[in-house]
């Protein structure tokens, strides 16, 4: 974050202590006259770096709200390029002043007066006031990684949905298609984490080895209701003979079959759809469900292994929640428009997923941090 740190010179040495405080956590912090660029107009730099920051903290004292100081000034830059203070300046009480002789315009947010170290309290100020935008835009970038991986999956599908490189499992757990889909899943984890939680090379594989191993596990659930076994025999096929009621209902037609009028037997034929695409509705909204719970599980135990902040039950229950619902509600509104399971089909399920589930993932990992080390 971009922070412009305005002044009175006679205040120099805090706001030096101040500056490293938030360069430390990862800031970028203007400073006058040692940030100032050669050969810029002084008055135009000033006004090119508060309109560029994210944030300004005006440290106040008798000195910087005296009539004629240029601290007021740069407050008057802030003022015209935003429209409102709120989240945009951060006014800081160094020295008992005159309420009276504070613009306006820093009067009307929040002033801090620190009880002990001003340093201390102002930079947890600043991450407390800009965390949220931050984790947002950390959650932003992550589902956009967790978009490209989706795309990626583009390359392991046949045009007809099978899987290329498919692992053949006994025959009453289907098919793992795509092995290497586990490691885009873990992708966009182990980037975030690697990047907004722990620079190690571990931190990077111990998402990417859990993830995919929770999709290598429940991969075959989805396998089992949309792909054939033997070859030939359907998965429709194969659904109907599972189902006790289609079963017994065959049973009746063949016995009633001479006696029965032709629209009965359009009836019972209807019905006897119905029941099959019912069952098989809810079969693949139950495998999504399943393997939703299988990759958010995997998920969760390889963040809560790195980052305490993971351990905590009501992001576990969130995480396992919202990742069964979207799988199931995804792999349910996919197979309905697209029974035969296309490749298209394949990277809408897994791009749907990818793209909520790493926004909420770098939400958490960057609330409450402005960097690696913050």
């Amino acid at each position: 974050m971009q922070i412009f740190l305005s002044y009175a010179s006679e205040h120099r040495e805090k706001a030096d202590q101040l500056a490293l405080a938030l360069r430390e956590r990862g800031h970028e912090v203007f400073l006058d006259r040692d940030d100032l660029k050669e050969g810029v107009g002084y008055n135009k730099a000033i006004e090119d770096e508060i309109r560029q920051s994210d944030l300004m903290v005006f440290l106040i004292s008798p000195e910087s709200v005296a009539p004629g100081r240029y601290t007021l000034t740069e407050l008057g830059i802030a003022r015209r390029h935003w429209r409102s203070p709120s989240r945009r300046l951060l006014p800081v009480m160094i020295e008992p002043t005159d309420m009276a002789q504070v613009p306006t315009f820093a009067k009307a947010v929040n002033i801090v007066k620190p009880k002990g170290s001003m340093v201390a309290e102002v930079a947890a100020a600043v991450d407390k006031l800009r965390g949220l935008e931050y984790a947002v835009m950390v959650g932003l970038k992550l589902a956009a990684v967790g978009l490209v991986a989706g795309l990626m999956s583009w390359l392991f599908y046949e045009p007809g949905g099978t899987a290329r490189w498919a692992i053949n499992l006994p025959a009453e757990l289907g098919r793992l298609p795509n092995p290497q889909v586990g490691l885009l899943f873990g992708l966009p984890i182990a980037f975030g984490v690697w990047l907004w939680g722990l620079r190690r090379w571990w931190a990077f594989a111990i998402p990417l080895i859990f993830i995919a191993g929770g999709y290598m596990v429940t991969a075959p659930i989805i396998s089992y209701y949309t792909y054939s076994i033997t070859g030939e025999e359907s998965a429709l096929t194969r659904e109907q003979k599972l189902l006790p009621s289609v079963v017994k209902l065959d049973g009746i037609v063949s016995r009633g079959l001479r006696t029965m009028s032709e629209d009965d037997r359009r009836e019972l034929q209807s019905i006897r759809k119905g029941i099959i695409d019912a069952d098989t509705q809810f079969r693949r909204a139950k495998a999504g469900l399943l393997v939703g719970l299988g990759l958010a599980l995997s998920t969760m135990i390889s963040l809560a292994i790195i980052l305490p902040a993971f351990r905590s039950v009501h992001r576990w229950l969130w995480v396992l929640t919202v990742g069964a619902i979207v799988s199931s509600a995804v792999t349910f509104s996919v197979f309905s428009l697209d029974p035969g399971f296309s490749r298209s089909s394949a990277v809408t399920l897994m791009t749907v997923w990818l793209v909520p589930f790493s926004w909420m993932v770098g939400y958490w990992l960057a609330r409450g941090r402005t960097s690696v080390s913050g």
